[in-house]
């Protein structure tokens, strides 16, 4: 099992909900991290954000990870 973290200037597809259009893929590249503390986790590696932080423990027990913090103000970054 390995858990890491996103590298700066990594790019990734994921799928999202955009009106009322569900699975629109859009690609996103992972940039510094700005601090903030509001966001969610993001797994690269599965296409999955977690609501909370017993989410992403119980996805990440199991397997390989890569994962990003998505920023509510400026989207992918390095967590």
């Amino acid at each position: 099992m390995a858990v890491e973290a996103a590298k700066e200037g990594q790019t990734f597809e994921y799928e999202t909900y955009r009106g009322g259009k569900k699975n629109v893929k859009e690609a996103a590249t992972v940039r510094p991290s700005c601090g903030g503390q509001r966001g969610a986790w993001f797994c690269i590696t599965h296409g999955i954000s977690f609501r909370n932080q017993l989410e992403k423990d119980t996805h990440i027990s199991k397997g390989d990870h890569v994962l990003c913090w998505i920023c509510l103000e400026h989207g992918a970054e390095v967590p």
